[in-house]
């Protein structure tokens, strides 16, 4: 993971100040990013239909994300699954305009993620990067995030 994180063909190391990784390889996946400096998000569940990443499996990451709390940031979920205030919850597959695709991607809207879910931070891909203005629809997921996390601080 060192060797991927400072070179390869994406030289990740020079640009990137936060990453995401899986739990899968182990808590030493963690030891070895945690000597880069950078901060760490751990994938603990997916937004594909059929995805392997059980309920077990989830848990056994929130464990490590515990466990390595100085260099952990948070969680790539589909729901809140911390207590603890110092996590982040980012939720993947949030679209405004589809539910899901024809392989098995599925969708929350903005308010659904944030509202609905109690997540922080939405990832939005295909909704910007394939709307005919990615400037636009941006600014537009933006304001939804915003308005969500508005209602959230009003209850």
């Amino acid at each position: 993971v060192q060797h991927q994180y400072r070179g390869g063909i994406y030289h990740i190391s020079e640009w990137a100040d936060l990453i995401t990784v899986h739990a899968l390889p182990g808590p030493d996946i963690i030891k070895a990013l945690r000597q880069e400096g950078k901060g760490i998000f751990l994938n603990a569940q997916m937004s594909s239909k059929g995805n392997l990443a059980t309920p077990a499996y989830t848990e056994e990451t929130l464990k490590m994300a515990r466990a390595n709390a100085d260099s952990v940031m948070g969680v790539i979920c589909r729901e809140k699954v911390f207590h603890e205030p110092h996590f982040l919850h980012l939720i993947p597959g949030v679209n405004l305009e589809t539910k899901g695709d024809a392989l098995g991607q599925q969708y929350l809207t903005v308010n659904e993620a944030i509202v609905n879910k109690g997540c922080d931070v939405v990832i939005v891909g295909r909704g910007v990067y394939r709307a005919e203005d990615p400037q636009a629809s941006a600014a537009l997921y933006r304001s939804e995030a915003w308005n969500a996390y508005q209602e959230v601080l009003a209850r």
